[in-house]
């Protein structure tokens, strides 16, 4: 049966036929067909892949009879002799890594691939016989165009495209923060500090600070990052500066019957409001208060009334 992983693979040693389908619209040059059979060794079953063939560039069947795809990397290529060798990398959805060998004699050339994957070990069989001339792809002249093309394309504001992630969705706060108001940051230097100000004083965008400063990680540096972002926007200083935009928020979200926010960044004033809201009808109270009902039945309102 065939798998994902083993499928990825095969696209990697595959890759030049595929290219072979735009040559019309691409530089070509002297080339040299190759007659490709590939088999491929997974879990003790021994699968076909087919004939194809390809047409490489005249004396580069050895680099260009086995290009990655876009996941794949080759790495590390060595020669000795008429003998090739490389390590290969894949990443995404089918990650895997390895190594592959192949021996040009003459007009014939043999490659292995040994792959390691999630769904375990595989080995790719390569077997090449050099046919007759052909005009292949230049993908010398493709990479050069392609480098040519990003240095004229025009260069993509990342402070800018990146506050698009904030219209309407504060709780992409944090990552704002980083960038626009924590010293280093790539955008501390851009006159948005406002809009970015503007939502770590919402209750998503403050939740998504604490919530960044409890999960830290190496590329997101989160390391107090509540009480910079409050610095940043002149808000107050430290603690107390967090502590003050806190009680703000928590008033508005008691306001607002807001009982998630309480519960996260309040917890014993939400405990206040269950035994002073959460009544059951019918009893001496008149009832609770219609913001808080759907609260009132929950199981820390049960708790807390007890």
């Amino acid at each position: 049966m065939k798998t994902a992983a083993h499928t990825t693979m095969v696209g990697v040693l595959l890759c030049l036929a595929c290219l072979s389908l735009a040559m019309a619209a691409t530089k070509t040059v002297p080339g040299e067909k190759w007659q490709q059979k590939i088999t491929v060794q997974m879990q003790g079953m021994s699968m076909p892949m087919g004939s194809t063939e390809v047409c490489v560039p005249v004396g580069k069947a050895s680099a260009d009879l086995f290009k990655p795809d876009k996941n794949c990397a080759v790495s590390n290529l060595r020669q000795s002799g008429n003998k090739f060798s490389a390590d290969i990398k894949c990443t995404g959805a089918d990650a895997m890594e390895g190594s592959m060998e192949q021996i040009i004699e003459g007009n014939h050339m043999t490659g292995t691939a040994r792959m390691r994957s999630a769904e375990g070990e595989m080995q790719i069989k390569m077997d090449s016989v050099k046919g007759g001339a052909c005009q292949a792809i230049d993908t010398d002249a493709m990479v050069a165009d392609a480098k040519a093309q990003v240095a004229a394309a025009p260069k993509v504001d990342l402070c800018a495209s990146s506050l698009s992630n904030l219209k309407g969705k504060p709780e992409n706060a944090s990552m704002m923060a980083i960038l626009f108001l924590v010293e280093g940051g790539q955008c501390v230097t851009r006159p948005a500090n406002a809009e970015v100000c503007a939502a770590i004083q919402t209750r998503a965008g403050f939740t998504s600070l604490v919530n960044a400063e409890k999960t830290p990680r190496a590329d997101f540096p989160s390391r107090d990052l509540t009480a910079k972002s409050v610095a940043a926007c002149n808000l107050g200083s430290g603690k107390a500066g967090v502590d003050t935009l806190r009680a703000k928020l928590v008033s508005a979200a008691e306001a607002a019957g807001d009982a998630g926010f309480l519960e996260a960044h309040a917890p014993a004033r939400l405990k206040q409001i269950a035994r002073t809201e959460c009544v059951l009808k019918g009893e001496m109270y008149a009832g609770r208060t219609a913001k808080w009902d759907q609260f009132c039945d929950s199981n820390f309102a049960e708790e807390a009334r007890h």
